[in-house]
């Protein structure tokens, strides 16, 4: 009835996720796997743009999914009924998007699908946030589920081509801190939206998405680059 409800609860999920971080990041030395000095700086620069990848991306599709009903409510002027039934769609997009994209990943490969999932969600949040009928956030909406649904799975089969194929120690240790940032972006960052949705309005979410969407892109961009590196040794 305060209207901190929600807070709360993402604070407490917030707060736990971070300390679970930083035991991680006390006890990594002993099961970091040992890599050369000269590579080290390009391991850890790949390690945290992983990090940064995977907090974003998750944070993006729980953000949509979780205030997307507010956004076409209050901010686009659908029916309750109508933005219930779209918010429905989203996550039906989203089980869509991993029945299907990954069979095409296995065929077209999982890096190009990759690559372009990544920019349909900047492209999905990009339609959301154009001012214009209440049908075209609705359109974003779902172009962002599908494009999302396979980003994580895919990032995560393909950690081991930017931190060294053949070294399953490593691929692991990275996974182990890929998923943990995960749920710490799942967290985070739906919480953060939520802030900015009850500082100005529900519209905001668009340009938030879109912000998180064009920032995980960057970041892929910079993996992309950072991988073509000579990290394979073991």
């Amino acid at each position: 009835s305060n209207g901190l409800g929600w807070r709360w609860t993402y604070g407490t999920m917030a707060m736990a996720l971070v300390g679970l971080g930083l035991v991680f990041s006390l006890v990594q030395g002993s099961w970091e796997p040992p890599v050369e000095t000269a590579r080290r700086k390009s391991l850890v620069a790949v390690a945290l743009g992983g990090l940064t990848f995977a907090a974003v991306e998750t944070g993006v599709e729980s953000g949509a999914g979780i205030w997307g009903y507010v956004f076409l409510t209050s901010g686009r002027g659908l029916s309750h009924g109508t933005a219930g039934v779209a918010v429905s769609a989203y996550w039906a997009m989203m089980f869509l998007g991993r029945a299907v994209l990954g069979p095409v990943a296995e065929w077209a490969g999982a890096t190009r699908v990759l690559a372009g999932a990544v920019a349909g969600v900047t492209v999905g949040a990009g339609i959301m946030a154009v001012p214009g009928p209440a049908f075209l956030a609705v359109i974003g909406m779902m172009t962002v589920g599908l494009a999302a649904a396979p980003v994580f799975p895919l990032f995560t089969l393909t950690t081991a081509q930017r931190v060294g194929v053949g070294n399953v120690a490593r691929t692991t240790w990275t996974v182990s801190l890929q998923v943990t940032a995960s749920a710490l972006g799942r967290a985070v960052v739906p919480a953060g939206i939520g802030l900015a949705i009850g500082a100005f309005n529900a519209k905001v979410l668009a340009p938030s998405l879109l912000v998180l969407g064009l920032a995980m892109g960057g970041v892929y961009v910079l993996l992309s680059r950072l991988s073509k590196r000579p990290l394979n040794s073991t």
